[in-house]
């Protein structure tokens, strides 16, 4: 029943597919000018993104960018450093060597008894006082009353300072171009002590400091980076600190658990992850040789400033690999993943298989020979080797070890069509082959031993009361019993030898079930094209459809994993609770979505889904970044169409009752795809929902108290604690008793 072709594919390299890459969103117009060079990046504790430039100070809140302090000339300069104080007060150092303060819309600045004229490079609040370093002139602090200058004859390790942090012990911590530097401001002077390479350190030149858990990450100029852990007071050294052969390091910081994301110099940006290095060289994501510093935000994004502008790195629940990315056959209607790892698709075009290359990038091989072949179908059998089915020839078996493959030959009786539409592995030994127009083939295999085996036990046809010879998927549930998706015939499930219409038996509406799967509780879920999702437990059929929030009433792809139902659509995914059938939504933004039917399959904590954009990878597990909250603010109040400024409690009289509130969410990894929910308590009887922040009115409002809140949830659906104004209006008082 074999017959063997002389197809072979030869892979130089097969690795792990990790697919722990970086989706890239350059940002080089947000000045109104394009290809401004960036010199600094922070993030306030608003979530809004700061940056300096070399013509002034921007704010950025995902979406667009607006000058601060546009109208002070002296800001129009290269910006080198930023801090923000808990009273909103913004610091900003200048390449120029001065420091300025805005405060409440006001600029004031520093002065220095003797003048600066080297670079700032970083700027820290510790308590009430303000830690200055520059690039050649030590460090200074600055308490509002006066200014003190430090330098290598009070204990500084170096006057060149690169950057400065603080702990939680408020403890400074200096990187200069003689190692680090600590600062302890308890007494009455400061303590200074020096870690150099008298004490462990790889490198004198440290270029950076940053702080993960209770230790110190150390970027260096030449050694690569390594930990100081706080508590021990010791260098531990890592891979990085022999052997380094990447460059200087500007910066880096952590995105994850075992996961660094490193900037150099010239050598681009690394992102070291579970042991592997990933290489995005800066010339072909930012077109530039070189960048100033990364900054990694409160919701694990890696934003980097270059001459450019600044440029977003994320790594998202979900990522394609398309045309865009690698040369491949974007319509992908088949797929399945070998014990390799491997992902093997089918198309109009035959068969590929994505891999990853050492250096961690996407690589896609077209098998040589099938390229006349139109792929319809994939699964993995027990043996890890792929069975792909075909349009019009039948079914083919590819070895994924030895790359070679084999045709199932059929007989005209079993076979008149060879138009398969799913293959299914009931067991290591049996396999049923849906097909359309020839009915549902049962067939064992001898899938061990040199010679593989392969007979037709069974075809069910209308003559064995299958409701249609056109079968799109068949599977069985835990007690082996047969469940059929026909087109016109409906739903079917096969028991003690005879065929039950369920479509029937429930009166449902529909005549095809596109898809088929079963839930990790024995649960069977169908797409129909008339009652949207279908679950049956085996005693009812509950249909799930438009009206109980479904976004597409057919969708071509369904797929359990844990305890939820994946529906893949054109809008995206609608996610059903496998229990409690409640329904919630992924959106996927990267463009046009149309899975192709049956062409998904889940793998560990992934779904992969054959759309006609290419390959959908969806990340299934949550993460610690995925439970970030967003953030949400009142930007403004107005109280009889008259700005307000809004602190604390306020009581107004009883003709004030005339109020606007100015909301907006930061999340600045989707800030087109957040839910605002806001109301009055007082007045509103429940929550009013939006999708963008905006102003809201109220007004002749009646005496009494009242609060304004306001929340907003992301993608996750993880909403953000609560922002509320309290405020009360007076009753007047000839509306008090005693007034009469």
């Amino acid at each position: 029943m074999f017959t063997r072709s002389k197809i072979t594919l030869v892979l130089v390299l097969c690795v792990c597919l990790a697919f722990s890459q970086f989706e890239v969103k350059n940002y080089f117009s947000l000045t109104g000018k394009k290809d401004v060079p960036v010199n600094v990046l922070m993030q306030d504790p608003s979530g809004f993104l700061w940056f300096g430039t070399n013509s002034g100070v921007y704010k950025f809140d995902g979406k667009s960018a607006i000058q601060v302090g546009a109208e002070y000339t002296v800001l129009k300069q290269p910006i080198t450093a930023l801090s923000f104080g808990e009273d909103q007060t913004i610091w900003i150092g200048t390449k120029s060597g001065k420091v300025y303060r805005i405060f409440k819309n006001k600029l004031d600045s520093i002065k220095f008894e003797q003048a600066n004229e080297e670079k700032i490079t970083g700027l820290c609040l510790i308590r009430s006082k303000l830690w200055i370093s520059t690039y050649g002139n030590g460090i200074f602090a600055y308490d509002q009353k006066k200014l003190i200058h430090y330098t290598t004859e009070k204990g500084l390790s170096d006057n060149v300072i690169y950057s400065i942090a603080s702990d939680k012990a408020n403890k400074l911590w200096c990187g200069t171009d003689g190692g680090i530097t600590e600062i302890t401001d308890d007494a009455k002077e400061p303590v200074f002590s020096i870690i150099s390479n008298k004490n462990g350190l790889a490198d004198n030149i440290v270029r950076d400091i940053s702080f993960e858990q209770n230790r110190l990450l150390v970027s260096m100029q030449d050694s690569g980076l390594c930990y100081y852990n706080l508590s021990k007071k010791r260098v531990e050294k890592n891979m990085f600190s022999s052997g380094w052969t990447n460059g200087a390091i500007i910066n880096a910081g952590n995105i994850g658990t075992n996961k660094l994301v490193i900037a150099t110099e010239k050598n681009g940006l690394l992102l070291f992850d579970k042991g592997r290095l990933f290489v995005y060289g800066y010339a072909n994501y930012l077109q530039t040789p070189a960048v100033s510093q990364i900054l990694v935000d409160r919701e694990k994004q890696v934003w980097i400033a270059s001459q450019k502008g600044i440029s977003r790195f994320s790594e998202k629940r979900y990522s394609f690999i398309n045309s865009n990315k690698v040369k491949m056959n974007d319509n992908i209607l088949a797929l399945a993943i070998d014990n390799n790892n491997g992902i093997w698709i089918g198309s109009s075009t035959g068969i590929s298989v994505i891999v990853s290359d050492q250096d961690g990038n996407v690589v896609v091989n077209q098998l040589p020979g099938l390229n006349k072949s139109t792929i319809s179908c994939a699964t993995t059998a027990p043996d890890g080797n792929i069975w792909f089915g075909t349009y019009g020839k039948g079914v083919l078996l590819l070895n994924t070890t030895t790359k070679k493959s084999t045709h199932l030959n059929f007989n005209n009786a079993e076979l008149e069509n060879g138009n398969i539409s799913n293959i299914y592995f009931a067991d290591k030994n049996t396999v049923f082959i849906s097909t359309l127009g020839n009915g549902l083939i049962k067939a064992k295999v001898q899938l061990e031993g040199p010679t593989p085996g392969f007979s037709v036990q069974k075809i069910y046809t209308e003559d064995e009361g299958l409701g249609s010879k056109y079968v799109y998927a068949a599977i069985t549930d835990t007690l082996s019993r047969i469940y059929v998706a026909t087109d016109g015939g409906g739903f079917q499930t096969l028991e003690n030898g005879k065929f039950i219409d369920l479509t029937k038996r429930y009166k449902l509406n529909s005549n095809t079930i596109f898809s088929l799967c079963r839930d990790a509780y024995n649960n069977i879920w169908a797409s129909s094209n008339a009652d949207g999702i279908l679950k049956y437990d085996g005693k009812k059929i509950t249909a799930i459809g438009l009206v109980d929030g479904m976004r597409e009433a057919e969708p071509q792809q369904i797929i359990a994993a844990n305890n939820i139902l994946y529906a893949f659509n054109s809008k995206g995914i609608d996610k059903i609770n496998c229990l409690g059938n409640s329904i919630t939504y992924f959106d996927v933004f990267d463009g046009d979505l149309e899975p192709n039917l049956n062409a998904v399959f889940s793998n560990g904590n992934k779904i992969y889904s054959g759309t006609n954009n290419g390959l959908l990878i969806y990340r299934t597990n949550i993460e610690k970044t995925d439970s970030i909250k967003p953030l949400v603010l009142i930007k403004s109040i107005r109280v009889n169409y008259t700005p307000f400024q809004f602190d604390s409690l306020f009581e107004f009289k009883y003709n004030q009752n005339n109020f606007e509130f100015s909301f907006a969410g930061i999340w600045l990894k989707n800030p087109d795809k957040l839910v605002f929910r806001y109301r009055l308590y007082g007045y509103d009887k429940d929550w009013q929902y939006s999708d963008e922040g905006k102003t809201v009115a109220y007004n002749n409002l009646d005496v009494g108290n009242y609060t304004f809140g306001i929340q907003v949830k992301n993608e996750e659906e993880i909403w953000s604690d609560p922002t509320s104004y309290s405020f009360i209006i007076k009753t007047p008082i000839w509306k008090h008793w005693w007034f009469w």
